[in-house]
C-alpha cells in the first residue's frame, strides 16, 4: 500500500470518527432548550465531514481498488462511536447501514460520473454525487429526529418550559394590551386615581383575576391546564403609565404549562415521532444547497493542493468506444 492511500485511510477513518461523534452529540431538541449555537455547530460540521468523506473516497478510488471491506470497517467504526454517544440501538443500527450504503454508493457514483467526462472537472464530477449522497445523511438525521422525538415523547418533555417562555413572548405583548385596555374601560377614573399608589396593585391584581377567569374553560375554571385562581397575578409588573406585563407571571407557571402540555400531547404519542422527523427534514433540506455553495471553493482547493504537491496527478487515457453507423 502506498502512503498516499494509508494517509487516504487515516483521514478517512478520522473522518469517520469525528462525523460520528458530531451526530451522536446532535441534539434536536437542543434547539428548542436554548441549545441551539452548541447544535447548530455540529450539524455545520457535520455538513463539512461529509464533503471531506465524498471527497476521501473518490480520492481512494483513483486507482480502482477494492475498498468494500474498508467501509465496512468504517461504518462498523461509525455505528460503535456513534452509539457510544446517541445511546440507541435502532438509531445506531440505522445509522451505520446509511453510513455504509452512503460509502458504496459514492464510489458506485463517482467512478461512472467520471468516465462522462472528457476534462475532470470538481464541479461536474464530484459535487453532483456529493450532492446526492447527503440523502444518505438526511436519513440518518431524520433517523436520529424520530428516536429523539419517541424518547421524549414517552418521557412527557416534548414542550419545555424555556419553549413556553420563548413561544409565549408575542402572545404575552398581546395580552398585555388587551388586559391594560380592559383595565382602564373598567376602572375608569379609579385607575387613574390608582396609579402610583399602593392601592393601585390590589386593584389591578383583582380585575385581572376576574378577566382571567373570564378566560378560563367552562365550569372546570382552567386556563391553559392551570387553575385561573392559582395564576400569580401579584408578580404583574405595572407601569406608571398604567400598562401591564404578564411576563412574570408566564415565566413563573411556564413548568406547570409544560407539563399541561405534555400530557395532553400524549394522546398522539403514535404520530409524535413521525412529525418531529418530518420537522428535521424540512429544517434540514435547505441547509444542504448552502453547504454546497459554501464549500465547493474548499474541495476545489484541497485537489488543487494535492496536485500541486503531486499527492495525485492528472493523466490521459485513450479510450477505445462503439458506435452505430450506416454500412
Amino acid at each position: 500500500m502506498t502512503n498516499q492511500k494509508i494517509l487516504f485511510n487515516v483521514i478517512l477513518a478520522s473522518l469517520t470518527l469525528t462525523l460520528a461523534i458530531l451526530l451522536g452529540l446532535l441534539d434536536f431538541f437542543g434547539f428548542l432548550r436554548g441549545a441551539h449555537t452548541l447544535n447548530f455547530l455540529y450539524l455545520v460540521l457535520s455538513f463539512v465531514t461529509w464533503h471531506l468523506l465524498g471527497l476521501t473516497i473518490f480520492l481512494l478510488n483513483l486507482d480502482k481498488p477494492k475498498l468494500e471491506t474498508v467501509y465496512l470497517v468504517a461504518a462498523v467504526l461509525f455505528g460503535t462511536v456513534f452509539f457510544i454517544f446517541n445511546q440507541n440501538y435502532l438509531s445506531a443500527l440505522l445509522a451505520t447501514c446509511s453510513f455504509f450504503l452512503f460509502q458504496i454508493y459514492t464510489e458506485k457514483a463517482l467512478s461512472k460520473r467520471a468516465k462522462l467526462f472528457v476534462n475532470y472537472s470538481t464541479r461536474e464530477v464530484v459535487f453532483p454525487i456529493i450532492r446526492q449522497s447527503f440523502l444518505f445523511l438526511l436519513l440518518i438525521l431524520v433517523t436520529v429526529g424520530f428516536f429523539q422525538g419517541q424518547q421524549q415523547a414517552k418521557r412527557a418533555q416534548l414542550i419545555t418550559p424555556y419553549m413556553v417562555r420563548t413561544l409565549s413572548k408575542p402572545i404575552v405583548i398581546i395580552l398585555n394590551k388587551q388586559l391594560g385596555t380592559q383595565l382602564q374601560q373598567q376602572l375608569g377614573p379609579q385607575f387613574e386615581q390608582a396609579l402610583g399608589t399602593d392601592e393601585r396593585r390590589t386593584i389591578v391584581t383583582f380585575v385581572l383575576s376576574e378577566i382571567m377567569e373570564s378566560f378560563s374553560e367552562g365550569t372546570t375554571r382552567q386556563l391553559f391546564g392551570l387553575n385561573s385562581q392559582n395564576l400569580p397575578l401579584e408578580k404583574t409588573i405595572i407601569y406608571d403609565s398604567g400598562e401591564i406585563d404578564l411576563t412574570p407571571v408566564v415565566n413563573d407557571v411556564s413548568d406547570q404549562i409544560a407539563t399541561q402540555m405534555n400530557q395532553r400531547l400524549n394522546l398522539y404519542l403514535p404520530i409524535i415521532p413521525l412529525f418531529f422527523a418530518l420537522l428535521v427534514f424540512l429544517f434540514v433540506s435547505p441547509l444542504v444547497a448552502v453547504s454546497e455553495v459554501l464549500l465547493l471553493p474548499i474541495i476545489r482547493a484541497i485537489i488543487a493542493l494535492l496536485i500541486n504537491h503531486k499527492i495525485i496527478i492528472v493523466s490521459k487515457q485513450s479510450v477505445d468506444r462503439e458506435v452505430l453507423q450506416l454500412s
